[in-house]
Formats: C-alpha cells, sequence, structure tokens
C-alpha cells in the first residue's frame, strides 16, 4: 500500500475541509426543469488558492484558468448560459475577472490558446474568439459547431480552431464531422475558409500537439490516427473504438505522452488517461465524482471539478475545481463554483526540454489489435464481407473490398426509444430499434457489383403473438429477415417469403443469402427456405438504412419488434450450406461458453428514490438511477428478504420511463441479476442516493422497462 506524501497531504486536507463545509448545508433536490433563480449579476467563482500555493503548484510559472460559472438555466441546444471568467494567478490580488457573459457551458468548453492571450468559446448559436482579458474585446465570430479546441501547427506554427458539427450526448453515436479554421496568429479572425479535418467522426477531445492522435469518448469512444501535418482529409485509421458511456474527453497536451487522453467512465468515478492500459486516477475522499476534465496546455497540469459528499452534479456552482500535477501525482483545490474551465500554464525552456527528450514512437497496429484468435472464429470466412456487428463488446465495423476495416464512416449501433444491451452485450429491443447510419451507404456499391448479399444474424423473439410484419434486421426493401406471427419471412428486393416457425425465447440463427435471382433461407445451420424458380425475386440495389428492431413505410405498417439480436453480418457475396452450418456451430458454440447469471424474481416496496434532474434540460439522453427497496417476497433466485439497492432506467432516448416516476412506498415486481455481472451498464450515466449504507446489496432490474 503506498502512503500519502507530504504532497498528497497538502492536497487532500484542503479538500476535506472543503468537503466538510460543503455537506454542512443540506443536500437539496435540484429540478433542471426549473430556471434557476436569477441574480442582479453574475455569480462569482471563490478563489481558494493564496500565492504561497500558487508558488507551490506552478513555480515560477504564470498561470491562467478560465472558467464557465453557471448562471441562469437555459434549455435545449444552447446549453446552460454562464459567465465567462479569467482567473490570472501570476496577478495580486487572485480574483477572478470578467470576460464574457454570453457564453454557454455543455456544447463547448472553453479553450484557451496556447500563448495565453485569448480564448474560443460558444454563446449558444456559434463559436467565437475573444482576447482573454477583462470585458472580453474583439470578439469575433468562428462559424456554428461545437467542442471548439485550439491547435498550433507543428510545423508551420499557424494557429487553427477545431471543432464538432454536432452536439455531443449519451447515445454511443460519434457521428458528425470535425473542422478546422485557421485563425490570424496572435489574432482572433478567420484566417481562412473551414474544411472538413475527419470526415464521419466527432472528434471532440482536441488534437495532440504533433497532429498525430485525436479522440472522442463522449460517449461513444474513438481513438484515431491522422496525418501529423494535414489540415483536411486528415485521418489515417482508427486505432480503437469501443462502446459505452464514457465521458469528458480531452486530448494530451504532454509532448511526451502524445497517444494519450483523459476520460471518464459512466459513473464520473475514475479518470482515465492511457488507452493503451485503461490506467486510471480515483478521485479524492471524501468526492466520490469527477466532472469536466481538461487536460491544461502545459502537459503537466490538468484540471478537473469534484462534486459528492452532499454536493450534487447538477450544482455547478458548488463544486470544486481541481489542478492535478502529473510531476506530484497530487490535486490542488483551486477555486469552488464552475461548470467548465480550461487552465494555461507559461512553458519554461527547461520544459520544452525535457518534452523533448520523451518524445514516442508512432503506436504500431499489431500493438493495439482487440480479440483473440478464438474470438475471430465467426464468421469462418470473411471473404466478401462487408458489415459486422457482433455484440457491444466490439466495434462494429464496415470493410472494403480489400476486405480492409472502413475508417472513413461511424458504424456503430445508435439506440432509439426503449433498447438497451443485455449482459452479454445483445441487442434488447423493448419497443424501440438502433439504426446504423452510413453503413448502407458504404456497403451498396459492393452488392450492386457483385449483385448479390448475404445476412445473417442469431435472433431471440420474445413473443409469437406478432399481428403485423415486424422487421427483426433489415435494409427495408432491398433485403431483410422479418417476423410475422409465428413465422420467420424473408425479404429480397419487393418480393417476401414465408420461412419456419418462430421459437419464443429461443435463440435462432437466421442466414438470408442471394445471387443470380436464386434466394434461400436457413434456420440454425439448416436449408429453410428456397424461393421458387418460376418467380425469381429481383434485387432492388438502392440506399435503404440498415435498422435493428424497427422501420416505418408511409402506411406505418411496420411496428417495433420485441426481442434480442447479436451475431449480424452482411457479406457481398453468396453463402454456401457448409459455410452456413460452421458459422451456426461456431457461433452456438461461442453462446454455450457464457457463464450462465442467476436470474431472481422478487416483489420490492420502494424505500428511497435518487432525485433526477428532467432529461429536457440534461444532456445524457440515456440514465439509470440507483433505488432502495425492501425485499418483501422472494419469488425465485437468491435474493435475501431485506433492504436490497436496485439500478432501474429512468431514461431512454430523452424520455422518462415508469422508473422516473417511483415514490416511496410503491411496490413493484423485479426481476433482478448481480449488479457486479452487468458491467456495461457501469459505463452508463447514473444517479445515486445519499446517506446509504454501502454494504447494501445492489442488483439490476432485467425486467420490462415498462409495467405494460
Amino acid at each position: 500500500m503506498r502512503l500519502p506524501t507530504p504532497t498528497h497531504l497538502r492536497a487532500i486536507l484542503p479538500l476535506a475541509l472543503l468537503a466538510a463545509a460543503a455537506s454542512a448545508f443540506p443536500s437539496r433536490p435540484v429540478d433542471e426543469g426549473e430556471l434557476r433563480a436569477r441574480t442582479e449579476g453574475p455569480p462569482l467563482p471563490e478563489i481558494l488558492l493564496d500565492a504561497d500555493g500558487v508558488a507551490k503548484l506552478f513555480g515560477a510559472r504564470a498561470a491562467k484558468l478560465a472558467i464557465l460559472h453557471a448562471g441562469p438555466h437555459w434549455a435545449g441546444t444552447a446549453g446552460h448560459r454562464a459567465a465567462l471568467w479569467l482567473v490570472d494567478f501570476s496577478v495580486e490580488p487572485i480574483r477572478p475577472v470578467l470576460v464574457r457573459t454570453d457564453a454557454h457551458t455543455w456544447i463547448g468548453d472553453p479553450s484557451i490558446s496556447p500563448d495565453g492571450t485569448r480564448v474560443v468559446y460558444h454563446d449558444g448559436r456559434s463559436i467565437y474568439v475573444c482576447r482573454l482579458e477583462d470585458d472580453g474585446p474583439e470578439a469575433t465570430e468562428v462559424g456554428p459547431g461545437y467542442d471548439p479546441r485550439w491547435w498550433i501547427h507543428p510545423q508551420t506554427g499557424d494557429e487553427y480552431i477545431i471543432y464538432v458539427s454536432t452536439k455531443w450526448e449519451n447515445s454511443a453515436d460519434v457521428r458528425g464531422d470535425t473542422y478546422v479554421t485557421q485563425i490570424e496568429n496572435g489574432g482572433v479572425r478567420p484566417a481562412g475558409d473551414r474544411t472538413t479535418l475527419v470526415n464521419g467522426y466527432a472528434l471532440r477531445g482536441g488534437r495532440s500537439r504533433d497532429g498525430r492522435y485525436m479522440s472522442t469518448a463522449q460517449p461513444g469512444w474513438v481513438w484515431a490516427e491522422l496525418d501529423p501535418l494535414a489540415t483536411e482529409d486528415a485521418l489515417v485509421r482508427v486505432i480503437q473504438s469501443r462502446h459505452g458511456g464514457h465521458c469528458n474527453v480531452s486530448m494530451s497536451q504532454d509532448p511526451a505522452h502524445s497517444d494519450r487522453f483523459l476520460w471518464l467512465d459512466g459513473p464520473h468515478r475514475k479518470l482515465f488517461y492511457d488507452p493503451s492500459t485503461n490506467a486510471s486516477i480515483p478521485p479524492l475522499a471524501p468526492y466520490r465524482e469527477y466532472t469536466y476534465t481538461e487536460w491544461s496546455t502545459h502537459g503537466n497540469f490538468m484540471t478537473a471539478s469534484f462534486y459528492g459528499a452532499g454536493i450534487r452534479e447538477f450544482e455547478p456552482e458548488r463544486h470544486v475545481v481541481g489542478v492535478y500535477s502529473w510531476s506530484d501525482e497530487a490535486w490542488t483545490p483551486v477555486a469552488r463554483g464552475a461548470a467548465t474551465h480550461h487552465l494555461w500554464v507559461e512553458e519554461t525552456a527547461d520544459d520544452v526540454a525535457i518534452a523533448a527528450s520523451g518524445m514516442p514512437a508512432a503506436i504500431t497496429a499489431d500493438t493495439t489489435s482487440v480479440g483473440s484468435e478464438t474470438e475471430e472464429a465467426w464468421p469462418t470466412n470473411r471473404d466478401g464481407l462487408v458489415f459486422l456487428w457482433e455484440t457491444a463488446g466490439k466495434p462494429a465495423q464496415t470493410f472494403d473490398a480489400a476486405g480492409l476495416p472502413r475508417t472513413d464512416i461511424a458504424a456503430e449501433p445508435t439506440a432509439r426509444g426503449r433498447v438497451r444491451y443485455t449482459r452479454d452485450g445483445a441487442m434488447s429491443l423493448e419497443g424501440g430499434s438502433f439504426h446504423v447510419s452510413g453503413v448502407a451507404e458504404a456497403i451498396l456499391p459492393t452488392l450492386r457489383v457483385a449483385d448479390a448479399v448475404s445476412l445473417e444474424a442469431w435472433v431471440t423473439a420474445e413473443t409469437t403473438d406478432v399481428r403485423r410484419q415486424m422487421p427483426m434486421v433489415a435494409s427495408p426493401r432491398v433485403y431483410g429477415l422479418w417476423q410475422s406471427r409465428d413465422r420467420f419471412w424473408f425479404s429480397m428486393g419487393g418480393a417476401s417469403g414465408k420461412g419456419p416457425r418462430v421459437k419464443a425465447g429461443v435463440a435462432q440463427h437466421l442466414v438470408l443469402t442471394f445471387r443470380d435471382e436464386t434466394m434461400r433461407a436457413y434456420l440454425d445451420g439448416a436449408l429453410a427456405y428456397e424461393w421458387p424458380a418460376e418467380h425469381p425475386p429481383m434485387a432492388r440495389w438502392k440506399v435503404a438504412p440498415l435498422v435493428f428492431g424497427a422501420a416505418e413505410n408511409a402506411a406505418r405498417t411496420w411496428v417495433p419488434w420485441r426481442g434480442r439480436i447479436e451475431g449480424v453480418a452482411v457479406y457481398g457475396r453468396e453463402l454456401g450450406a457448409d459455410e452456413i452450418r460452421a458459422n451456426h456451430t461456431a457461433y452456438a458454440a461461442r453462446v454455450a461458453s457464457r457463464l450462465p447469471v442467476t436470474v431472481s424474481a422478487a416483489t420490492g416496496r420502494l424505500i428511497a428514490a435518487a432525485v433526477l434532474p428532467d432529461p429536457s434540460q440534461s444532456p445524457y439522453r440515456r440514465a439509470w438511477a440507483a433505488f432502495e427497496y425492501e425485499a418483501e417476497h422472494v419469488h425465485a433466485g437468491d435474493v435475501r428478504p431485506g433492504r436490497i439497492l436496485v439500478a432501474r432506467y429512468v431514461w431512454m432516448d430523452g424520455e422518462k420511463l415508469p422508473a422516473a416516476y417511483a415514490k416511496p412506498g410503491d411496490r413493484h415486481e423485479l426481476l433482478l441479476e448481480a449488479y457486479e455481472a452487468n458491467p456495461h451498464i457501469h459505463s452508463e450515466r447514473q444517479f445515486h442516493l445519499d446517506d446509504v449504507d454501502l454494504d447494501t446489496p445492489m442488483f439490476y432490474d432485467v425486467g420490462p422497462l415498462t409495467e405494460e
């Protein structure tokens, strides 16, 4: 066990005193649907660092902190209105200076220029650059976009603002474009037209100093390599991509570690900084959670806001801002009252020399490969593979004609409505759907040239009581797998044929394969349907989005399908019978190897519920909350009668679920799995109870999201 050093104690003791003072105030419910009380002037951030503390933290270096202090609340895409303050730690007395009153947070953190003289911010409509001084003079519009970051070209020294086309939220969607606009060196005006730095990916974390790396983690997680000197179409490859509710991304500005970046887990309790090792830093006690993590302009420093210990996430006026020194491995509290922030620190000649001596080598592909040879056993033959989605534990991929993964589109499924993932990573569709925008356009040329397609999927239908034809996996009017009543159906072009019977609650392997006006369908490795030769199906090679679980035509006759989906593959060729049997055997073995988890059924009486903001006032579109129950009757499983904590989804796609309306005293029928057995929900946005016994057993409700 590592003992605390004097440096650690210097950071911990002030934090403990601050938390004690904060917890002396009663924690109050926060309703983000109501406007905050308007004050006569912008609220002032409180400075917690004196001149001696500044000298200990920064040495002889000058340092400036830009703080967006939350003021009146503004809903919607305009984010939250906040006053932009400057704290210059080299000027005594240390005090906040008002820069702008028109800044907005949650749609673009402030970013200070590398020379410390200017700041880029968002006013709720567009991105602006102004001088970082009293009254923020020369505010000049850059253009519409989100999440701006400053970057200096490593060869020319030209200055750029990098930003993205889409507002962030937590549906795991990384779609969008990454833009770059040159700024006059030392000035505030654009020096040229906007160009697209990366097409198809909204990389929100900024760019490493050497220009080689970018990232995003809000929450669709992508780590990308770029042409270091390019300012247009710069993407070389996606090194890694992951699914999950990761948040608060910021690219390293340490030249010795340009391949690193900051991101938070879903609970905001771990701050990760190295994608190669998943190394992380926990928040310091007694605070439980981080938010608004940001790498400084100086490689040795970063900032974050702390909350918990009686301070709620949606009370940024009470958050404590800390500065982390990598060399000291310690946090120092510097201010209280911030939504987002950015730290500029002067670089000395010694800093530059140390950084230059530790420049990293470029990352090679073989050091970042994911998966194992056994995991690659399915599909058994990847020839002609154009799209692959196995489970949520692996990234969705599209492939070019040479069989190489494409990096020009973001293929991760986007959740719509009431859907989630199972502990094994399968899609669980409960009234919603998943869409993969851009995939149909990407793979269509290959299918058209081959005049062939094969679609493979593992599906588990919830019921056979289906009165209309429902798409399970389909590119409607092109090809698809469907269910109607107790039968599977297969479609090609404008025609469809009835297939084998559905077994509700049983995983079944389906394959549709088409070539030369001949279509066959297979169930669990065996031929189940062959299109009559006298009425050959005709291909219609056109763009139709690839969807999982729902689609809609003009007559609204297609309704959401309910069940589970995994192991989806699309090929630009016909699959033979032997290959289909081999694929069925390989994936069935994978499913059989999964460890079983006990599912318990219990009647619970609600004791306490977490305080929730209104989803319309939050950037998070999905979230679950912890509920305290008295397990009164256990019908099956290993839950013991008594107090339990239960994680239940309360928002999906920005809409409240029935659990969000639960009140103490209500009784609910719960279907429970151990919380530890469901790590995929650990990275989702979540709300917890205050003052709960941490030894209380915790479970996850896998029962219906609705109470129908």
